[in-house]
């Protein structure tokens, strides 16, 4: 609220036009900023209708400018490129004004992240607005005023962002510690902070391809990064053994240590038992179980069906046996691949999986098309046609095109009237 509707009163561009719908605008971004994840559809659409009376008002306030860009710019009337740049000026005007370094930030890193959306090579202005970003959030960190779960969601906010640049990474990263252990020496969410930090920065030395791809110099630096990061996540879960954000990412630390089956289930009984509607812990412990990690066919399969039985989890588990024959079929050379999903035992767990989870989940589009694609490749063709007219959005590039989704559809329809 201060850095919004205060900074709005304080150095906004006012006129008794759009104060209103503005102020109110500014309110609801303000709430929706404090809870993200609690922030009804309603919430949203009160805060967009309040912004587009403002805008329709003429308001050029630098605040709302950015909002605008952000909330008004994806209605699918224009491409992602002038979304981009649009944000892009929309910074810059914030920038420019007197408003919070933190609002700067967060124009800055959105900035850049539009400016990168579909590029095979980063762009040099996407590492310029980044650095900017870098440099706003530092700022906002050493007010002391910020909350530590304000300055931990957006220090990993930024990170993610730079996730796969090494170099970035690390410059980041060292740029912001030092001013997050002054203020916060003794917050778990800073140490998760730095042990994600060196889990993410030791994979980057290993890669993700088999064990004998690793070079020399890629096993020393990750076993030397993820001492690192077991320290930290270690005095994090000291400090917050409700935190299971940390249990999750000790999934992640034990993949890579290999210390044994045992130590993964208990942080994965930790994560499921903090949160047991988190799809991330059971897809970990499918990795895990990998032929090519730790286990083998067998337990996987006996590990995902447990997912999809009565009692054990709830629904939020079932797709875990789907996505274990997704990984299973790629073991098998791809003339075999169709031949796989049209096994009968095959079928019965995907059909099992995807009917206990959508029957929880009507509305799940993403789950639903994934059912179809499954019972394509199965030649089920009245589960195709069952499932088929609930999907509004259909991604085609999964089914090779919107002309190969047509043909199946029909082809679909006529083996069912035969």
């Amino acid at each position: 609220m201060d850095t919004l509707v205060g900074d709005y009163g304080r150095v906004g561009k006012h006129n008794a036009k759009w104060d209103a719908p503005a102020k109110e605008a500014l309110t609801d971004f303000a709430g929706i900023l404090a809870a993200p994840t609690a922030a009804t559809a309603r919430q949203k659409e009160e805060m967009l209708i309040a912004l587009k009376a403002a805008v329709a008002k003429g308001c050029d306030d630098p605040m709302i400018r950015y909002m605008q860009a952000r909330f008004l710019g994806n209605s699918g009337e224009q491409t992602p490129v002038q979304t981009a740049a649009k944000l892009q000026d929309a910074a810059v005007v914030l920038e420019q004004s007197q408003y919070a370094a933190v609002r700067k930030h967060l124009a800055a890193l959105r900035a850049a992240e539009a400016l990168n959306i579909g590029q095979t090579k980063t762009p040099p202005e996407v590492h310029t607005w980044r650095k900017k970003a870098l440099r706003y959030l530092k700022d906002s960190i050493n007010e002391r005023s910020m909350p530590v779960e304000e300055a931990s969601v957006m220090t990993e906010d930024l990170l993610k962002a730079v996730k796969t640049n090494g170099r970035e990474l690390e410059e980041f990263y060292k740029e912001l510690e030092p001013v997050l252990f002054k203020n916060w020496s003794n917050e778990a969410q800073i140490y998760l902070i730095k042990g994600i930090y060196y889990l993410d920065f030791a994979w980057q030395a290993r890669g993700t391809g088999y064990a004998n791809t690793v070079t020399e110099e890629g096993w020393r630096l990750f076993a030397q990064r993820v001492v690192e990061a077991e320290k930290a996540l270690d005095q994090a879960w000291k400090l917050n053994p409700r935190d299971g954000r940390t249990a999750k990412n000790m999934l992640r630390l034990e993949l890579g240590q290999g210390k044994g089956r045992a130590r993964m289930e208990i942080w994965f009984k930790r994560a499921t038992d903090l949160n047991p509607n988190d799809y991330f812990p059971f897809q970990a412990k499918l990795n895990y179980l990998e032929p090519k990690w730790y286990g083998s066919e067998k337990e996987m399969l006996d590990f995902a069906r447990e997912c999809v039985a009565p009692g054990k989890w709830g629904a939020y588990a079932a797709p875990a046996l789907v996505d274990a024959h997704d990984r299973l079929v790629r073991y098998l050379p791809p003339a075999q691949y169709n031949d796989y999903w049209k096994r009968p035992e095959v079928w019965q767990d995907v059909k099992k999986a995807f009917d206990k989870y959508l029957s929880a989940f009507p509305d799940d589009e993403t789950r639903r098309q994934s059912y179809v694609v499954h019972a394509w490749r199965a030649e089920k063709w009245d589960e195709v046609n069952r499932h088929v007219p609930y999907l509004k959005h259909v991604d085609y590039q999964v089914f090779g095109g919107k002309k190969a989704f047509d043909e199946m559809v029909e082809y679909a329809k006529s083996e069912q009237r035969e």
